[in-house]
């Protein structure tokens, strides 16, 4: 008998989300904005078989896509009827569709996936504060990504502080700050092994629920009171059965050990096509979240200005985050900068006014 690999579902659904999609925010001085889209394209894209959009929002009015092709042709109007790409031709075709917006609360009203998506139901919440302060003109842009419609059992603070939990997941606080790096490597490796243990303890929960509805599959089970009150039992058992690296497991042989049955052995079939062991193995809850995982954003964002402040990664004039499932488990994940742009015009007339006060009053001393 196979052993039943039962970390393997949620460790794959955490860290194998499909290639992330490129998407710029731009925040003009006036305070409209243009959100753009970067993806790699084929040819019947650019013909214009929309069937083959690689862009994760729908082609509607307002959006202009244009393309590249070979790095030596200017962007061309889409679509192009007329393209053609030889067979074994493996140049990559660019595309990228831009949205201009009179404002952010005209985003914020208007932009959503594609339905098709996985975040297609997601309300995302742009919003920009614009401040006129004479000299300078500060902007403030934060965009807000809402926490996953999943209920987890069990709180990531029954194993890790509030800071270690959201550090764990979003990066923030940063609490590794002032360790060098063997300093770090040992903390963040106890953190994942409290991360491990709240991911498979929510696992378990999941699925013991599941096993509980369906115990009349297997006969011979125990009294449905029996397990509940010796579920955090069987729990503790299937922690001593793993390793700190991989929670591999016989479920079915513990739960069999535990009952002194064996009315559990099928769940150890790793090649079982029944449709009940495969819900118990991989609840709708890991399903859910294994679809949100199956994509994430490269988000670029540049402010008008200077910038002042963010939580982001910011180099020169751009600013990028990382936007995907886990950010968003336990809570909303926001992103926030703060800029500042010079009033040129105020401040030469402010300059040219004070100079001339100053001549006016120097003149008529004399």
């Amino acid at each position: 008998m196979r052993h039943l690999f039962f970390f393997t579902v949620i460790v794959a659904v955490i860290f194998c989300s499909c290639g992330p999609t490129d998407m710029t925010t731009v925040v003009h001085a006036d305070g409209s904005c243009s959100r753009v889209f970067s993806s790699r394209a084929d040819s019947a894209f650019i013909t214009g078989d929309t069937s083959h959009n690689p862009f994760p929002v729908e082609l509607t009015a307002g959006w202009n896509v244009q393309w590249k092709y070979n790095n030596r042709q200017p962007l061309k109007d889409w679509p192009d009827k007329n393209f053609s790409q030889q067979k074994n031709d493996t140049t990559p075709i660019l595309a990228i569709a831009t949205h201009d917006y009179s404002s952010v609360q005209e985003m914020a009203d208007s932009f959503r996936f594609s339905k098709s998506h996985a975040w297609g139901h997601f309300k995302i919440i742009p919003k920009l504060e614009k401040k006129f302060r004479w000299f300078y003109t500060y902007y403030q842009y934060q965009e807000k990504y809402p926490q996953l419609p999943i209920k987890i059992k069990v709180s990531p603070d029954t194993y890790m502080t509030p800071d270690e939990s959201s550090f764990w997941l979003t990066g923030s606080p940063d609490l590794c700050e002032g360790m060098n790096g063997h300093e770090a490597n040992d903390y963040t490796n106890a953190l994942e092994k409290k991360f491990n243990l709240w991911i498979l303890q929510n696992t378990w929960e999941e699925q013991f629920e599941i096993l509980l509805k369906h115990l009349h599959y297997f006969p011979g089970h125990p009294e449905p009171g029996k397990m509940r009150k010796e579920k955090d039992s069987i729990f503790q058992n299937l922690i001593s059965q793993s390793s700190d690296d991989i929670f591999e497991l016989k479920l079915g042989h513990i739960l069999n050990k535990q009952f002194h049955t064996n009315a559990f052995s099928m769940l150890d079939d790793s090649n079982t096509a029944d449709s009940i062991i495969k819900i118990i193995r991989n609840p709708p809850v890991l399903e859910a979240f294994s679809n949100y995982n199956s994509t994430s954003i490269n988000y670029r964002l540049c402010m008008p200005g200077k910038l002042l402040s963010t939580n982001g990664i910011s180099k020169k004039d751009t600013i990028t985050w990382t936007v995907d499932a886990l950010r968003m488990l336990k809570g909303d994940y926001a992103l926030e900068a703060t800029s500042r742009k010079l009033n040129v015009f105020i401040t030469v007339f402010s300059l040219l006014f004070a100079l001339a006060c100053i001549v006016f009053f120097i003149v008529k001393r004399k």
